[in-house]
């Protein structure tokens, strides 16, 4: 069985529109008109010491526990509302396609997480048209959220809290 089926040409004209510069995201180039909040199972920003002692020097026993509560938490986000996968396609990696995943299994098997240190490339991207936001998998202990309006984000923060894991604000 199939893990996702891609929406039809009307629905991705229409995620599209909704979520135009999804590219320049990706890219880092631009935030064309989006907030950025970050979701990290840490309470602050790390300092450089910090990041050795929690990233760098992580034990698989706190390895576990940090992915547990990010995975539990995107999990749980995506079976409240409506989401689709981001899939980028062509040799450029430039063509925006959209995924619907088929079974609550599928989701939660896209949404495992990636090894801490293997780097941003290849982790899932998510958009909930709903809330009007993109949700991105990064390697850090870390997920980045890009959103337009702050009302739609409503009982974030409690579902947040829920899990063990914190909104940081970008510096």
């Amino acid at each position: 069985m199939r893990k996702f089926r891609r929406l039809s040409e009307t629905e991705s004209s229409s995620l599209n529109a909704l979520f135009p510069c999804i590219n320049e995201l990706y890219a880092k180039e631009d935030l064309c008109g989006y907030k950025h909040l970050s979701i990290s199972v840490f309470d602050h920003w790390l300092s450089q010491k910090e990041a050795i002692e929690e990233i760098d020097n992580v034990s698989s026993e706190k390895e576990d526990s940090n992915d547990r509560k990010l995975y539990d938490f995107c999990c749980a986000l995506a079976s409240k509302n409506e989401c689709y996968l981001i899939k980028l396609l062509g040799r450029k990696k430039d063509v925006v396609t959209f995924r619907e995943f088929s079974s609550q299994e599928s989701r939660q098997k896209c949404l495992e997480p990636m090894a801490y240190n293997y780097g941003s490339h290849g982790r899932f991207v998510l958009v909930f048209p709903k809330m009007e936001l993109i949700y991105f998998e990064d390697w850090d202990f870390t997920h980045h959220i890009y959103y337009k309006d702050p009302d739609k984000l409503e009982g974030l923060r409690e579902q947040v809290d829920k899990y063990e894991i914190y909104i940081l604000e970008p510096l």
